[in-house]
Formats: structure tokens, sequence, C-alpha cells
């Protein structure tokens, strides 16, 4: 698989500039963001939305990461800034 670096224009977010950089991988959003998605999952546990096996919310998380890590060791790609 072949990764090309890209960055699309800039876009106007609530008031300020947003360079979009595809070079670069981030699965796992900032703590505002997973605790949201944390809950939604919980709801859709409770509401018996999957079939089978599921994993706890924060066996995904560490599954994702270490996808994250490892995809980030291709070449051509760079580890994603945290802000």
């Amino acid at each position: 698989m072949r990764v090309q670096a890209y960055e699309d224009q800039t876009r106007p977010s609530q008031g300020r500039a947003v360079r979009h950089q595809t070079d670069s991988l981030r699965s796992i959003p900032d703590a505002a963001l997973l605790n949201a998605l944390q809950r939604d999952y919980q709801t859709m546990l409770d509401a018996q939305m999957f079939y089978g096996e599921t994993l706890v919310f924060d066996r995904i998380v560490e599954r994702l990461t270490a996808l994250e890590r490892e995809i980030s060791r291709w070449p051509g790609l760079r580890p994603a800034s945290r802000h």
C-alpha cells in the first residue's frame, strides 16, 4: 500500500483556519470526545445493537492505539500531533 502525503486547502473552522493533512493517522480522539463515544457505545450495548461477543470499550481503544502505532511506522507516515 502506498500512502501519499497531501495537504488540502486551508478551511475555516469555528473562526480559525485548519490545515488538513493526510500523511498522518490519528484514530483515537481527545478525552472529551472519547468519553462521549464511550457513553454512546454503552448505550448501544444496553440496547443490544450488537450480535455475538463484544469488547469492552477500553479494549477497543487499546487495539486502535496499537493499530495507530503500527501504521505510523509505515514509510511516508508520521505520527499525528495531538492538540
